[in-house]
């Protein structure tokens, strides 16, 4: 009901109409990371004409651009942050200053991650402002299958914080020693060229397959048909972090023992040698051997697996997660998005 509250120049409409929004909003973030008038009086028409609103804003500029609505109608805001707003915003001076306000003045903030917390604090906000409530999804979703002893899959965008070109270097590195091993790649992004490029460099074009997005079934169905789930993340050059990858607790869901690295708040669902196995960040030789480690000991890898499965259950599933955000925004049952 309030989509399209901030028009950008890649919005629809004529190209001059682009270019004046453009400029309209490099300028007035200078000043005010707020909403256009219009776009404003819309939201205050709104908050105004429900009983008790609470506003929950997901990303951290999105709660700098309601913040002065919510102000005006005495509403209660709490801002989600989830990767990007709390890392890689944090090094531009001009989105810390609009932060600093937001601290202040909203009634709290949310984090999936104790790591992403510590970025907030660091930034200023009042650690007693935030709540840490990990990301939660459907278990039954992604129900355990029969795994195909052979079968990796890596599941995310193909951007720098995620290092695809890490996994893709690490997994030529045991190609020769597990030759009925696939890497099957899930995931569309900048770097999709590059993989390419780096699949054809090392000859591994019939091993590692690039299936681009798919949807939520094809993406349960390749979890439930493999054997270990592969993510590199790192902190991208710009500042950019995960806070907690979704496909990540899925993958736990579906049974799979985790690889990945020691990076933001992944050590903070996978517990190393327990339900998967971390290694540093870039540690390309390190990962190769992770890897080579659980195709070696399918049993192994398969308790990993069960155990990262309960811990999903236990700690990280919808209803969970809802009881969290509820508790956070100091809202009963029935006040809530029942």
């Amino acid at each position: 009901m309030l989509a399209g509250l901030r028009p950008s120049w890649s919005s629809p409409g004529p190209l001059l109409r682009r270019f004046l929004i453009g400029i309209y909003n490099t300028l007035s973030l200078r000043f005010a990371a707020g909403l256009f008038p219009q776009q404003s009086r819309r939201v205050i028409s709104f908050l105004n004409g429900l009983p008790s609103p609470v506003v929950l804003a997901e990303y951290g500029p999105t709660g700098c651009y309601l913040l002065d609505s919510c102000l005006r109608t005495d509403t209660p805001l709490y801002v989600h942050f989830h990767g990007y707003d709390a890392s890689l915003l944090m090094g531009r001076e001009l989105w810390l200053r609009h932060y600093r306000r937001l601290f202040q003045l909203c009634d709290g903030v949310i984090v999936p991650s104790v790591f992403l917390r510590s970025k907030l604090v660091a930034a200023g906000c009042d650690n007693t402002k935030i709540s840490v409530c990990p990301c939660g999804i459907d278990p039954e979703f992604f129900a355990t299958g029969s795994q195909r002893p052979s079968g990796i899959v890596a599941v995310g965008r193909l951007v720098p914080k995620k290092a695809p070109l890490n996994t893709i270097k690490a997994f030529g590195l045991i190609a020769e020693r597990f030759p009925q091993t696939r890497l099957h790649f899930i995931g569309d992004g900048p770097l999709l060229e590059a993989c390419r490029d780096g699949i054809a460099a090392l000859g591994l074009q019939r091993r590692v397959l690039l299936y681009g997005a798919q949807d939520h079934e094809n993406v349960a169905r390749f979890m439930s048909e493999a054997a270990i789930f592969v993510q590199h993340s790192v902190t991208a050059a710009n500042g950019d972090t995960e806070g907690l990858p979704v496909s990540m607790l899925e993958a736990m869901a579906a049974g799979l023992p985790v690889v990945s690295t020691r990076h933001a708040g992944i050590s903070e669902a996978v517990v190393g040698g327990v339900t998967g196995l971390l290694v540093e960040e870039h540690d390309i030789d390190a990962m190769a051997a992770a890897m080579a480690e659980l195709l070696n000991d399918p049993a192994r890898a398969g308790k990993m697996g069960k155990a990262g499965r309960e811990r999903v259950l236990k700690n990280f599933t919808l209803e969970k997660s809802a009881m969290c955000l509820r508790s956070a925004m100091k809202l009963t049952v029935d006040s809530s998005l029942r």
